[in-house]
């Protein structure tokens, strides 16, 4: 009897496509595995086998699988089931979902591009004659499609080929993302081939006049520990010496320089050595609250530095003794260097890190490496793209900094977020889940309240540190005053001077990147806005452009205003840019770092500034909203916040509760270790209830104001929302359709429509937009509301086909 397989492809199809199983393939196909399908009448993809079935279509000629992709599936059932359920709740189809879940190089299709690998020395003995032709091909050009490959070489299909030139590195996907995390490694210096320690004299004889190269030498045997070794660097700052002249000792065979984790020695039998360090009493007391009420979600309120990652590790080591699987998630992998490092220290092989800035390789290596683990213990930290890793015996789910936006996955889809699709993947799995935060999503401590969540506290820091000073400046009245310094209170500099000569280090937050936040012609009024998007351009200095923080179109600054040819056109705002010039005019002799988009693209950035900070090379660091992240420096003295209110009184019904965690998470900064911290807070209006509840670390209070509001406004955790956003090319088309499709909408649902209406930016990346916004009660039956939204906006695309206009779903929405 002839079988058939219903086929996931990476595509937004609204069904999946059905294909005939070949007979000299029946044995072979499985749910789980990738083959690969034609799709029209040239396009090849890799699908996944999501049902075998003997059910013949009727509707349509039937195509042939070609061949299969692997000897064995790559990932579980259960997964699929998660795919089912993210594409029902996140109303998206299951192919876009597996576009997001599978990395690049499981899902080759014949309209992608490959590049050359220009790291990898070509090695004719590792091609065949059919690989080598695809190299020689791309060393004539740099970039060709599978499409074009197949038409050079000549191959009907040549995926096969191009995946075994994957696995050996010759070739990358043209999207590959280069520098994936890495363990920091220890550059350091050992005994060489031709030191003979027995006679030293010799060794230093035969360096006659190199002075610096024997000062060397002799501080290696001054400085060395019990394994014969030291770091390079306290070795070359102690003997005040050149890297050129420890290089010269190392051509000369009498010292050796070598690359090494600095953790590989301390593993041991004894826990703390390897990282897990003794609780204090209340971590204690959190474990075992925690360990006591497994039985449901658990929601960790801890105040910042209050320990709640070691008492996550002891967790993660309960769970994995028990032979289960971890997930630990984290909002921005590159800002968890410290926190990898230790992991890695304590749980060894067991430790798998995942995230977008892995290369694709790298993303498929650890991908196959845990599905081969089979049930077998593992433990993988990453970001949100790591709920889609195969887990087949998943014991724990910790979501830590649980609140943070960058959980939430905005384009493309699925829009999932990945704290409650988190919640989803345990309960299918039966495995316990940890929701961790200083400052938790109010979701979330409404949950809590309610019972659905267990709440576990911990109101105090690690060691009985206080948490810090917080005192407020008034910009409104300084600038009247005319005291302002630049962008900074008086008292604001005073005290950078006085940490400074503490040896204290200064973390500066503004969250705004760039040199000026816009350009305006003082004579007419003008500003610099994109020419695809509706907002105005950002002036960037080291480059000298103006930059579209949305679509990255730039532009060279104009000399006089394009409007009115004035020549009076100033920058206005400041960014984190304009900060790092000012400080460094105010304090010349001080070492600034500067943390934004713009300085860490490049392939180890982020590690690199945190590391100088960490290491006392940085005295004041400045930056977005990354520095506050979790980052954990005990010799922080001073927070400075640059200005509040940009947080506070942003057009959102969230504004408050982001404005009081972003900046209790960044005053959370100071003061970790030893002596008290300092928070100084800029804004025009110190008296607003979010900075009193800063001020007061009132969490709580903030989290019963909002209620009141959300109840009445009609708002979440009350009430459930699905944001449509309605995009055209055409301004009055988009108008006339979004009108009519918001009144068929009103017409099925009622008062919960509300819109449709344009957004703050108009138009974005040539698209102008409007929103509709559905407010649903809870005990609406979520999925018979969607599966009505989704019929009426089917039968709306049908009706106006030509030219039609896109929607988009956002359910619940940050």
């Amino acid at each position: 009897m002839e079988q058939f397989a219903e086929i996931l492809l990476p595509l937004a199809l609204p069904v999946n496509y059905t294909y005939r199983i070949p007979s000299a393939l029946g044995d072979i196909v499985k749910v789980g595995m990738r083959v690969i399908v034609p799709l029209g009448k040239r396009k090849l993809y890799t699908g996944l086998v999501k049902e075998i079935h003997q059910r013949k279509p009727k509707d349509f000629e039937v195509k042939d699988i070609l061949d299969a992709e692997d000897a064995s599936p790559i990932i579980a059932e259960a997964q699929i089931e998660f795919w089912e359920w993210l594409a029902q709740y996140y109303l998206c189809s299951e192919g876009e979902v597996m576009n997001a879940a599978l990395p690049g190089g499981l899902k080759l299709e014949s309209e992608m591009v490959i590049q050359r690998n220009l790291a990898k020395e070509i090695i004719d003995a590792e091609l065949s004659d059919a690989e080598y032709l695809i190299v020689e091909a791309l060393e004539q050009q740099d970039r060709l499609s599978i499409k074009e490959i197949a038409e050079i070489t000549g191959f009907a299909n040549p995926l096969f080929t191009i995946k075994e030139l994957l696995s050996k590195a010759y070739v990358v996907l043209e999207e590959e993302l280069k520098g994936g995390y890495k363990p920091r490694q220890a550059r350091l210096v050992k005994a060489g081939p031709e030191l003979n320690e027995d006679d030293v004299s010799a060794a230093f004889e035969g360096l006659g006049n190199a002075a610096k190269q024997r000062e060397l030498l002799l501080g290696f045997f001054q400085y060395r520990n019990e394994r014969g070794e030291v770091t390079a660097a306290m070795l070359l700052k102690r003997c005040k010496a050149s890297d050129g002249s420890l290089k010269s000792l190392e051509a000369k065979g009498l010292l050796e320089i070598f690359y090494d984790d600095p953790f590989r020695h301390q593993h041991s039998e004894d826990p703390s050595a390897n990282g897990l360090f003794p609780l204090s009493e209340s971590q204690q007391k959190a474990f075992d609250d925690i360990t006591q009420h497994w039985e449901q979600p658990i929601l960790l309120h801890g105040v910042t530095s209050s320990g709640k990652t070691e008492v996550y590790t002891h967790l993660m080591a309960e769970v994995l003794k028990q032979g289960r699987q971890v997930l630990y998630l984290v909002p921005e992998i590159a800002l968890t260097t410290q926190l990898i490092q230790r992991l890695e220290r304590f749980f060894g092989e067991d430790l798998l890190v995942y995230h977008s800035r892995y290369s694709d390789r790298e993303r498929v290596e650890t991908w196959l490496k845990l599905f081969r683990k089979g049930d077998k213990p593992a433990l993988v930290i990453g970001a949100r793209s790591s709920i889609f890793l195969p887990f087949q015996n998943l014991g724990l789910v910790i979501v830590d900094e649980e609140h943070e936006n960058s959980y939430k996955q905005y384009e493309p889809a699925p829009r999932y977020h990945a704290r409650d699709a988190a919640l989803v993947l345990a309960q299918q799995q039966n495995a316990h889940v940890i929701l961790g935060s200083a400052t938790p999503a109010y979701e979330s401590y409404f949950n809590a309240r309610k019972g659905k969540y267990h709440l576990v506290e911990m109101k105090e820091r690690y060691g009985a540190i206080a948490l810090p000073e917080i005192r407020p400046f008034n910009l409104r009245e300084l600038r009247k005053r005319k005291q302002m310094r630049g962008y900074f209170a008086p008292e604001l500099v005073d005290e950078i001077e006085r940490q400074m000569k503490k040896g204290k280090q200064i973390i500066l937050f503004q969250n705004r990147r760039g040199f000026s936040t816009f350009l305006q012609c003082d004579t007419c009024g003008h500003v610099m806005q994109c020419r695809n998007c509706d907002i105005s351009l950002t002036y960037h200095k080291h480059r000298h452009q103006l930059r579209c923080h949305v679509c990255g179109y730039n532009t060279p600054p104009p000399r006089s205003c394009p409007a009115c040819k004035s020549q009076q056109v100033r920058s206005l705002g400041f960014g984190t840019e304009k900060l790092e010039d000012e400080l460094q005019l105010m304090f010349p002799e001080a070492r600034i770092q500067r943390m934004d988009l713009d300085t860490t693209r490049k392939k180890k950035a982020y590690e690199n500034i945190l590391q100088s900070f960490e290491d006392g090379d940085t005295d004041i660091l400045v930056g977005t909203q990354m520095v506050t992240k979790g980052l954990d420096f005990g010799n922080v003295g001073l927070v400075g916040i640059m200005n509040a209110d940009s947080q506070i009184f942003f057009p959102d019904f969230r504004a408050h509760e982001k404005a009081f965690q972003m900046l209790a998470q960044v005053a959370g900064r100071a003061g970790r270790k030893g002596e008290r911290g300092l928070v100084l807070i800029q804004s025009s209006s110190p008296d607003h209830e979010v900075i009193h509840d800063v001020i007061g670390n009132r969490y709580r209070s903030g989290y019963e104001r909002e209620m009141q509001e959300r109840l009445e406004y009609h708002y979440p955790p009350f009430y459930r929302l699905i944001r449509i956003s309605l995009k055209h090319r055409k301004k009055e088309v988009l108008e006339e359709r979004a009108v009519l499709y918001g009144q068929e909408l009103k017409a099925l649902f009622g008062r919960r429509v509300y819109g449709p209406e344009y957004p703050l930016a108009n138009r974005l990346r040539g698209m102008y937009q409007m929103e509709i916004l559905l407010k649903l009660e809870s005990k609406l039956s979520l999925k018979a509301v969607k599966q009505a939204l989704s019929e009426r906006t089917d039968a709306f695309q049908q009706q106006h086909k030509s030219s039609p206009m896109r929607i988009i779903f956002d359910v619940d929405p940050l």
